[in-house]
């Protein structure tokens, strides 16, 4: 038998991954969480407070992590625009310890970017899914202005449907 031959350790390691992956299976059988808090507080008529972050810093993110905040906007409008600087700032932000005892991946503090208005459409629609690849929860448009630039907004978080789907909505 193969845990027969593995060393002490690693049996005990395998047994506490296999039991924490089943404690997560039995959780998420009994109720559907949301990965975005702010859509559960919203639906029970609860208010949502947060700030605005311009600090990328590792330091600020495991901060805001467990600040009790609802949600932090992090400004990449009024900052530099860093993929990769928003990236280890919301892996900063990770607290597998939560993760563990909450059997969810959903954070406590709910990662929001605002992207830059400067640019085109195509460039806002680059920025925002780049930012949500990251793991940014939402996008804040600064300077929407009409109903046009809403629609880009809005086309711009969505990802396409695939060709011939019932709902092809939204193109792009």
């Amino acid at each position: 038998m193969l845990m027969n031959r593995l060393p002490k350790p690693v049996t005990r390691a395998m047994l506490w991954l296999a039991a924490a992956l089943l404690s997560l299976s039995a959780a998420a059988q009994d109720e559907t969480v949301r990965l975005n808090k702010l859509i559960e507080m919203f639906q029970r008529g609860e208010p949502a407070f947060g700030l605005l972050s311009f600090d990328y810093s590792l330091s600020n993110a495991r901060s805001l992590a467990s600040s009790g905040l609802d949600f932090v906007l992090i400004d990449m409008e009024h900052a530099p625009f860093d993929v990769e600087r928003l990236r280890a700032f919301l892996l900063g932000m990770t607290n597998k310890r939560a993760i563990m005892k909450k059997g969810s991946l959903q954070p406590d503090v709910v990662p929001f970017v605002r992207v830059p208005a400067t640019g085109g459409a195509d460039e806002l629609v680059a920025q925002a899914k780049q930012v949500l690849d990251v793991g940014a929860f939402g996008v804040m448009f600064p300077a929407i202005h009409n109903r046009e630039h809403a629609e880009i907004a809005v086309r711009a978080t969505r990802y396409p449907q695939i060709n011939g789907a019932q709902d092809f909505e939204p193109p792009g």
